[in-house]
């Protein structure tokens, strides 16, 4: 019986340390003593001034670089990589981020949690991913260890600078941003965020029901403020204004820009978005906004469907720190929740408007059995998208009174995209054509217009990147399909 157990406990280490292997499964020799020159550096990702930061701040994200050494003449080459970041327990430390793109790097197939190795093994000079630090400083610190490969016969690994500690900064104490919009901000300098946002949603993260014609799947355009909190676009319990009602219903945004520019003092940037359509629709789209010590909440709401009213966005974020400073990152997995305009039960319910409207509330797995959502074993929804906002700059500034945030903000409400191209001869855009008849006969379809640049090739020439085709949901004539 000891002995059954000690092969059962044996066989459970050996499977713990068997789930990162660190040696490269191409090195085929063994490992070649010393870096040779490798090493690995850390800069900041979110302020590039921070180049070798002492240690990281949890929640926050950095660039982790792997090069060989250099001179005037020389640049030493490398052809295969592995960086590991793990605890000292061994288990993985933060998270690496490939950001969807195809490069030199992949998550690495033989330490999945932990790691990221080449993805060929053509030369290369240095190599460069993004790391989240961990969200607490709980585990203490990051070993980020290295190997390279450099020939068919020699490899080199873990040696001297290929292996970093990387501890939380001294003195760190949390911040919280504390998410209330009557919370007041003591930041007097301005601050620029951009705003990334990816779709998740797809047959298989959310299989149950999912629509049938599929090229009827997007998130809508989307809109957002960045605002005081003497405006609130939407929030749970909160009945839906007519510019939200046609956002959740149809993503139509023009009734809920009207409601933000009547708010002018309160709004200082208003975001609208391109959204995400089949078969983009998980991809993602980006925007930016400013925030200062008296519009430091920022809101976005996007439809998703086709759907009754259904929605997935943010409500009186607040980016102001306790500390007067602007947080780095914050980073939301966003989940649906029923604008309460329209009881639809379904992804492809017709038409049935509440009336009169309900509260703004969380959609759940408990709430109605038709629902593509409904789970009587769970209470865990997916998210369908995820939002992210990174601190790009802060502007050095005076603090100012309440009134003049107010006048500069009536003079300065813009959307973002205005804001970017305004002043730019290079990327103007013709007026929006019409729009188009409903793309179907029956049901639920898509409506769309464009518009084109001015001076196309100047456009190109100059990266413009305006956004020159709308798409909205739309009803046909006959609001449902016979069969």
């Amino acid at each position: 019986m000891w002995w059954v157990l000690i092969c059962l406990l044996l066989s459970l280490c050996k499977s713990a340390s068997e789930d990162c292997k660190r040696k490269l499964y191409e090195a085929k020799e063994e490992k070649t003593p010393g870096n040779s020159g490798f090493v690995i550096e850390i800069s900041s990702a979110t302020n590039t001034s921070l180049i070798n930061p002492e240690g990281y701040t949890p929640g926050e994200s950095y660039i982790v670089k792997l090069r060989g050494w250099r001179t005037k003449f020389t640049v030493q080459a490398f052809r295969g990589f592995g960086i590991y970041a793990q605890f000292e327990s061994g288990e993985h430390a933060g998270k690496f981020d490939l950001q969807g793109r195809k490069g030199e790097a992949r998550i690495a197939p033989n330490c999945r949690k932990a790691g990221v190795s080449h993805s060929n093994l053509r030369p290369k000079t240095s190599v460069h991913v993004l790391w989240h630090a961990p969200d607490t400083s709980e585990k203490g610190c990051a070993y980020f260890r290295a190997s390279v490969i450099t020939s068919r016969k020699v490899w080199y690994g873990d040696d001297g600078p290929l292996t970093k500690k990387f501890c939380v900064v001294e003195g760190y104490k949390k911040a919280l941003a504390i998410d209330d919009e009557n919370s007041e901000c003591c930041a007097c300098d301005e601050a620029k965020y951009d705003l990334e946002f990816v779709g998740l949603w797809s047959r298989d993260t959310h299989p149950k029901d999912y629509p049938t014609l599929e090229h009827l799947t997007h998130f809508t355009d989307m809109l957002g403020a960045s605002h005081s909190g003497n405006y609130t676009m939407w929030k749970f319990g909160m009945i839906a204004t007519d510019g939200m009602k046609e956002i959740a219903e149809w993503g139509n945004t023009y009734k809920g820009e009207q409601e933000m520019r009547q708010n002018a003092k309160e709004i200082r940037t208003l975001m609208k978005i391109k959204g995400l359509w089949y078969p983009e629709v998980q991809g993602r789209t980006t925007s930016s906004f400013v925030v200062n010590r008296y519009h430091h909440l920022a809101s976005l709401a996007a439809m998703f469907g086709p759907s009754p009213d259904w929605c997935v966005g943010i409500s009186s974020v607040n980016l102001c720190l306790p500390d007067c400073s602007w947080i780095p990152e914050r980073t939301f997995e966003l989940l649906p929740f029923d604008a309460g305009t329209d009881n639809g039960p379904t992804y492809m319910s017709p038409n049935n408007p509440a009336e009169p409207r309900i509260p703004i509330h969380p959609i759940t797995t408990k709430l109605d059995k038709r629902s593509p959502f409904y789970n009587e074993n769970s209470d865990i929804i997916a998210p369908l998208a995820r939002l992210k906002l990174t601190r790009k700059e802060v502007v050095k500034s005076e603090c100012k009174s309440v009134e003049e945030y107010q006048k500069e903000a009536f003079n300065a409400t813009n959307t973002s995209e205005d804001e970017e191209y305004k002043d730019r001869r290079e990327c103007m855009v013709t007026n929006w054509e019409p729009w188009s008849l409903c793309s179907a006969t029956c049901g639920k379809g898509i409506r769309m217009r464009s518009r084109v640049y001015v001076f196309p090739i100047k456009a190109q020439m100059f990266r413009c990147h305006r956004q020159t085709i709308e798409r909205q949901f739309c009803n046909a004539k006959i609001s449902e399909c016979e069969g």
